[in-house]
């Protein structure tokens, strides 16, 4: 994923606030951020043609070998990927799909890209201009709960409900199959109101199942947002002078970082005291993988680490679905077959997927 240190100004009584911050360190632990260097390390080197001594040695690749898209990245029936673009031009495939812009989907975009149009939502494809450099002219926008006809299948793009321009595929082909692709998601009840999913019933689900794992039952973004506000409240009551920083991706977590600074609307005698002076740290890590089993929903139990004047809490807000949430979603589409599209590189965590797949079809 890739980390942007970002700054919030939001003006206060007249004042600009500048003592919110989203920090690049907080969102993933060092320890995880060495592991997926050295896991990304590997995986180019891999693709590259270099072995493992070459790698540690820092040897550059002198010649690209290409790889092959993994089935579930591909649509049958269609032309079509989703989140392919680190293989390149793939053969057959004539239109790309882009789910939303984080890294580990958009790789391999950039501005020597060529290989066939890009679909994505408008503020993705704003993002893969400006950030990416990608040319416009393979860039294709689409609003949001909007039907085009691409190759001809009906496509529809549907809010994801995980960052900023995150869409869920909606595909209907020639021959009445329904697919739907989530992208990265988080599935919320305002789906199971969408015209779109109660107008046809999905053949195939390709789904995001990060937390596909029944310990991992976390609260919803709006519990942990008001944990959050709640909980910088108090200690701005008690240090005024207190820095106020959040882990974010630079794509998503804004709910976070914006409820705080809507509530900091209501401090103005304690931001009029700052003047870049701080005296303490406030620190929030917004991650999925924060969430402990023994804790649940009770929020007001989560045990902040503190070292001096810094304080840090992990909090469970995520972007992506919680087990429970997943199992509803599914129950809802009741899709006759689920190709889950993360944690899938062993055949056991399929097989254990699959059998909780099962089990909530027949429920």
């Amino acid at each position: 994923m890739d980390y942007l240190y970002k700054r919030i100004y939001c003006k206060c009584g007249g004042l600009k606030n500048r003592g919110l911050q989203i920090h690049p360190n907080l969102g993933i632990s060092m320890e995880t951020r060495k592991r997926k260097k050295s896991e990304n390390e590997k995986e180019q080197g891999a693709f590259f043609g270099l072995n493992q001594k070459e790698i540690e040695k820092g040897k550059k690749p002198a010649i690209v070998q290409s790889r092959s898209c993994p089935f579930y990245k591909k649509i049958p029936g269609t032309p079509f990927t989703v989140d392919a673009f680190r293989y390149g031009a793939i053969e057959g495939c004539s239109a790309y799909f882009l789910s939303h812009f984080h890294s580990d989907h958009y790789g391999g975009l950039g501005k020597r890209w060529c290989h066939g149009p890009i679909y994505c939502t408008s503020i993705t494809a704003r993002l893969l201009n400006i950030c990416l450099s990608v040319n416009k002219r393979y860039i294709c926008a689409l609003e949001l709960d909007k039907e085009y006809e691409v190759g001809g299948v009906k496509v529809m793009l549907i809010e994801a409900n995980h960052c900023p321009g995150a869409a869920l595929i909606h595909l209907r082909l020639r021959d009445g199959r329904t697919y739907l692709h989530t992208g990265d998601f988080r599935a919320s009840k305002s789906m199971q109101s969408h015209p779109i999913l109660l107008s046809y019933h999905v053949n195939v689900l390709y789904l995001d199942t990060t937390y596909c794992n029944p310990k991992y039952r976390f609260p919803s973004k709006e519990e942990v947002i008001d944990f959050v506000v709640r909980t910088t409240r108090k200690y701005l009551q008690k240090q005024p002078k207190t820095l106020i920083v959040v882990g974010a991706y630079s794509i998503g977590k804004e709910r976070v970082y914006l409820a705080i600074s809507q509530s900091l609307q209501n401090l103005n005698k304690y931001l009029q005291t700052l003047n870049q002076r701080f005296n303490a740290v406030l620190a929030f890590r917004p991650t999925g993988w924060t969430f402990s089993e023994a804790t649940g929903s009770k929020l007001d139990m989560i045990k902040p680490t503190s070292r001096g004047s810094v304080t840090i809490f992990g909090v469970p807000y995520s972007e992506h679905s919680s087990f429970n949430e997943l199992r509803d979603f599914v129950k809802f589409l009741r899709p006759e077959k689920i190709i889950p599209t993360v944690n899938v590189s062993s055949s056991g965590s399929r097989d254990k997927m699959q059998a909780l797949f099962n089990n909530w079809l027949n429920s």
